[in-house]
């Protein structure tokens, strides 16, 4: 839309007359300076002319003087009567003062100059001084000497060429005072020129504009009865307002969401007819025209608001208000905008509902594994313990072990399966916990490598490592970067076919160490590659009915390695050409050892293996108890079973012990009561064996008062060494 007439003059005039009157006022006080700069220059030369001609003067008086004081020594000599020596005596007492006063004229000459003067008034003395003694013969011979006529011809000399240099100035500085006014002079008809041309151009300009702001007159009615028909027309109701709040404009959208028509409105204040309230307390809420009115400023959308109709119906409203102002930033009034929130307060409502519902099925989610998760687990364990006390049985036939050992890693290998679904979880949720310290890698791949030696055997498999690296240790969680190296190595062996090669090697940057895991097994496409670290991708459906898995290890592996600050990068130069994996981690200073680890270790305490303990197992699954009942009477403790709440805390009541085995789902309650129970009469060690291996799990246990906790299927070595921990005796202060 365009501006009314007086705002079009105005908003073209910077754009035109006001640049010509800042350029002609510029150039005119560029001369009026350099005129007024002029000017001082001329009186600058005046001043030294009037200088110059003052030390003429002087020059002129000082040769009069010398010449005057020659005179009366003289008339002294000649006569001897004092009052002859007047002009000398006035001489002596104004000459320094007056060859002082020659600043003007070169040092050289006026130091010459003054030299002289004073010698030729030292021989006047002189001679004064012999006449005064009645030695008459020898003053007349001073004054009849050639020095005495050479000082005053040097004198001259010297007056004669200051004379002649200071003419030549004066001649200079009057040829420039004439240049200068020339200059002003030009200078002064430069600015006239520019001045009068300008006006003539300015006069042309603004009757122009005139013209043409009579002719915006028109063109801006018309285009405020289109902006009228525009607001009466908008999908949104719009109440315009004076600086005062009253109602100057209503279009038919306001008019249909107040109840007010346009002309029962007009001159209304805005809260009369845009009566609005808090959706949430009920109570008045302040009119977003009066908010402009007082802040000055674009007020947005606040708090949920309902606008009370004027047959007092209430309707959910979304508003804003703006300052109307005119050109030179004055307030004329407010612009209110605002729309029926019905349909988006309905929107709200099923997205919030969608939420809820998609928060409940994500924690029904979460419970259905926790819940698989210990079904999984609880039959495994029997199953797990069984396998590992025979393989420890030197009773069990060499024949039969290679098969206990293939039966054992298959049941863990559905565990690591369970395992990485609730480290998926732990991910996505953000509740990985990490426990870093310094760790030396070098150490964690020769575990490692010894943990697989078995199956790498089995597959006659060549694992060579070429631990390379000067610094290896870093800042992780010990158990999590074993769960990635194992996850590699393991995938390494049962894609690399037999009789093959693996080969782990380490380097170091400067602040990184690099673990690079390679085979030469059956590769992978770049496609393939592309799919790698996301969760269940796997390869192609022939690998996978192969080879098995569910495709989370790698993720996971990848999630760990970044949350440690590290990445894990993979390569291959394609099918049957091997794999390459990259580990990399921070590298650290590695750790000095403590005053207690680098002396002499002391002997091997007794092991609890050795040490008979009454134990309190609580256990409600048949096998797994009958199973750990077993081994634990075989490494030497007396175990006493109870499959319920009740059962336990009465035989806990009856006996004393020295540990709790305890589940945690049990037919009659849980564990935890168990525990939160014996905590308070006794300080009883207790570890936790359960399915269940969720982070709320693990701190629900420690919160209600376990030692420790251990998740199914349940590793005997493990197992044995918990024990230890727990039951130890507390170290002697």
């Amino acid at each position: 839309m365009e501006k009314p007439p007086d705002e079009e003059f105005h908003l073209l005039s910077p754009k035109g007359l006001l640049p010509s009157f800042a350029i002609v006022g510029t150039v005119t006080l560029v001369c009026l300076a350099m005129m007024y700069l002029t000017g001082l220059r001329v009186i600058s030369v005046h001043q030294q002319i009037n200088r110059k001609e003052e030390s003429l003067s002087t020059l002129h008086t000082v040769i009069q003087t010398i010449q005057a004081a020659e005179s009366a020594q003289r008339g002294y000599l000649l006569t001897g009567k004092r009052h002859y020596l007047e002009p000398y005596e006035l001489a002596r007492k104004e000459l320094d003062a007056d060859l002082a006063s020659l600043k003007d004229f070169r040092p050289v000459h006026v130091d010459q100059l003054t030299t002289l003067a004073r010698e030729k008034m030292a021989g006047f003395a002189k001679i004064i001084q012999l006449r005064e003694a009645g030695n008459l013969d020898a003053a007349m011979a001073i004054i009849n000497t050639d020095k005495s006529e050479n000082s005053t011809s040097d004198m001259l000399f010297w007056a004669q060429l200051m004379n002649s240099n200071a003419d030549a100035e004066l001649d200079r500085l009057l040829h420039l005072t004439e240049r200068l006014a020339h200059i002003r002079t030009t200078l002064f008809g430069f600015s006239s020129l520019i001045t009068l041309g300008f006006l003539a151009w300015a006069y042309r300009r603004i009757r122009r504009e005139i013209e043409t702001s009579h002719h915006a007159a028109s063109r801006y009615l018309q285009q405020k009865e289109i902006l009228a028909v525009a607001l009466t027309s908008i999908g949104d109701g719009v109440i315009m307002t004076d600086q005062h709040a009253k109602i100057t404009l209503m279009n038919k959208v306001a008019e249909t969401l107040t109840g007010w028509t346009s002309a029962e409105a007009m001159g209304r204040d805005c809260r009369e007819v845009y009566h609005i309230i808090s959706e949430e307390s009920r109570t008045a809420v302040e009119n977003p025209v009066h908010q402009v009115l007082h802040s000055r400023q674009i007020i947005g959308p606040t708090d949920p608001t309902l606008l009370i109709r004027r047959d007092g119906t209430e309707l959910p409203v979304d508003d804003s208000g703006a300052p109307i102002r005119d050109q030179h930033g004055n307030l004329h009034g407010v612009v209110l905008v605002f729309r029926d929130f019905t349909q988006h307060r309905q929107l709200e409502t099923s997205l919030r509902s969608a939420k809820e519902a998609a928060e409940t099925a994500n924690d029904t989610k979460d419970n259905f594994l926790a819940a698989l998760s210990h079904e999984l687990r609880t039959p495994l364990t029997p199953v797990v313990a069984t396998l590992a006390g025979w393989e420890t049985d030197p009773a069990l036939p060499g024949t039969l072990l290679p098969t206990v050992q293939m039966m054992r890693r298959n049941i863990e290998l559905e565990a690591r399966l369970i395992d990485d679904l609730l480290d998926l979880t732990r991910i996505v949720k953000g509740k990985l916990p990490l426990n870093l310290e310094p760790v030396d890698l070098h150490q964690l791949i020769h575990s490692i490598s010894q943990i697989l030696d078995s199956e790498i055997h089995s597959k006659n498999l060549r694992l060579t490592l070429h631990l390379n690296a000067t610094s290896h240790h870093a800042m992780v969680d010990t158990g999590r970067m074993q769960q990635v190296f194992l996850n590699i190595l393991k995938n390494a062996t049962k894609f690399t076919p037999e009789n093959g090669t693996i080969e782990i090697t380490t380097r170091q940057t400067d602040t990184h160490i690099h673990t690079i895991l390679r085979d030469n097994g059956i590769g992978m496409t770049p496609e393939m590659l592309t799919r790698l670290f996301r969760p269940f991708e796997q390869g192609t459906e022939q690998s996978i009915r192969r080879y098995g898995g569910l495709g989370l290890g790698m993720s996971i592996s990848k999630a760990l390695v970044e949350a440690q600050n590290g990445d894990i990068q993979a390569t291959s130069e394609g099918p049957d050409q091997g794999s390459t994996f990259t580990v990399i981690l921070p590298l650290i200073t590695e750790p000095q050892p403590s005053i207690a680890t680098s002396q002499p270790p002391p002997s091997k305490p007794q092991t609890q293996d050795q040490v008979a303990l009454e134990i309190l197992l609580v256990e409600d699954h048949v096998d797994t108890a009958r199973v750990l009942t077993h081994l634990l009477t075989r490494s030497g403790h007396r175990v006493v079973n109870a499959d319920t709440v009740a059962t336990a805390l009465a035989t806990f009541s009856q006996h004393p012990f020295d540990l709790l085995l305890c589940d945690l789902g049990l037919p009659d309650g849980s564990g935890l009561n168990i525990i939160r129970t014996i905590r308070q009469t006794s300080s009883l060690p207790a570890i936790a064996l359960t399915g269940y291996g969720m982070e709320e799990d693990i701190e629900a246990c420690k919160t209600a008062g376990f030692n420790a906790h251990l998740t199914k299927p349940l590793n005997l070595q493990k197992l044995k060494e918990v024990i230890s921990s727990v039951t130890a005796p507390a170290p002697l202060s």
